[in-house]
């Protein structure tokens, strides 16, 4: 599934023009611009009621050990 959004996401680029698009740039799902000093990582759980809880774990890149952490979600 992922190389097949790969796939399109270049074809869309070929067709918009654009051709200094790198797979980490179309992989990236945000609105801001990614920091080298942050790493990301997809997370996900099924919670006490069953339900599949998604998200992005936040990482500074030379993290070691442990951290306190902030979990963020939107309105429900």
């Amino acid at each position: 599934m992922l190389k097949l959004f790969i796939e399109a996401a270049a074809a869309a680029c070929f067709i918009a023009g654009i051709s200094d698009v790198a797979a980490a740039d179309i992989l990236w799902d945000k609105t801001f611009k990614k920091s080298d000093r942050v790493d990301v990582q997809k997370v996900e759980f099924t919670n006490r009621y069953g339900i599949m809880i998604v998200g992005d774990l936040y990482l500074p890149s030379s993290a070691s050990g442990k951290y306190p952490a902030v979990a963020v979600s939107g309105p429900f």
